[in-house]
Parts: structure tokens; C-alpha cells; sequence
């Protein structure tokens, strides 16, 4: 990459700002791990893209807001991303920075209201069958949660189906 011509003078910038890289930089002369950890103090802007935030997660919401009913290459693509971002937060060490009630509230807020009430009817229904399906359940078991990747799931399905209707109706 340092010496390839969109790249003119990286390698220079790196081995000036990153001390440990004052020598030539080469793949037997350092870790991988060790790079990126080095690149992240040079751009700490980018650390935040490797880590997650909750301000990225909004700013998917913002960018896919409103998705209709029917919008299933949209749907994908939004549940591929925003997953994608919330595992990050999920999943953070020492301590999760996102808890799972909040993943789903704000995933769920990028869908029209339509879908939105499409969604939530769907997932309290499996929910319903779950608990009828195990009389033997505990009233923790009961307590209606739900996690963020039946969510997405379901949100898949409903729009997949709308879109095959819609499909078939045109025809």
C-alpha cells in the first residue's frame, strides 16, 4: 500500500509520526496488530469506526429512516449494517456499551410506523406461541424480551414476504 501511487507520501507521514515505524516499514518487521494499534494514535478519529458509538448507530437510523413496507433490498441492507455496527456496542470489553432493549428501540426506529406495528405484532406472536408451546415455562421466562437478532430476523421476513406479494400481484 505505502508504495502505491494514490498513497504518495503515507509511508513517509508514518514513519515520521509513529515512532516505532521510523525504519522501513515491512511485513517481516512488524505485527499486524501492532500496525493498526499504531495507526489508531495517529488517527484516533478512526478508532471510533473499529469500536462502534451510539452516534453511528443513529446516523444508520437517519440514513434509512422511513423504510416502507416492501423494501426488502433496503431492509438487508440496513439490518446488515446497523447489526454490524450494534454487535460492536453489544459486545464491547470490559462492560457492553448499548444494552439489548436499546438496540432494538433504536433499529426498530428506522422503519415507517406501518412496518414498525408489522414487526412488533410479529414477534409478540412468536413470543405467544413460545410460551404456550411450554406450559412448563417460569414467569421469568414469560417476561416478554425479545433479542435484537429475532428482531432483525422477523423485520427480514415480513419485508421479504410484502416484497414477493408485490412481486406476484404485478404479474
Amino acid at each position: 500500500i505505502v508504495g502505491s501511487p494514490g498513497c504518495a507520501g503515507l509511508g513517509e507521514q508514518i514513519k515520521k509520526h509513529i515512532p516505532e515505524y521510523e525504519g522501513e516499514i515491512s511485513a517481516q518487521s512488524a505485527s499486524w496488530e501492532g500496525f493498526k494499534d499504531a495507526l489508531f494514535r495517529f488517527f484516533p478519529e478512526a478508532k471510533q469506526a473499529r469500536d462502534g458509538s451510539p452516534a453511528r448507530l443513529t446516523k444508520l437510523v437517519k440514513k434509512y429512516c422511513q423504510i416502507p413496507l416492501g423494501e426488502a433490498d433496503k431492509t438487508q441492507q440496513y439490518c446488515f449494517e446497523f447489526t454490524h455496527e450494534a454487535d460492536k456496542l453489544l459486545n464491547a470489553k470490559p462492560f457492553s456499551r448499548l444494552s439489548n432493549e436499546e438496540a432494538c428501540r433504536e433499529f426498530l426506529k428506522a422503519f415507517a410506523p406501518d412496518v414498525q406495528g408489522h414487526i412488533l405484532s410479529s414477534i409478540q406472536r412468536q413470543m405467544l406461541d413460545k410460551t404456550v408451546s411450554d406450559p412448563q415455562a417460569t414467569s421469568e421466562t414469560r417476561v416478554a424480551t425479545y433479542k435484537l437478532k429475532n428482531l432483525v430476523e422477523t423485520a427480514q421476513l415480513i419485508q421479504n414476504s410484502f416484497s414477493s406479494m408485490i412481486r406476484v400481484q404485478m404479474t
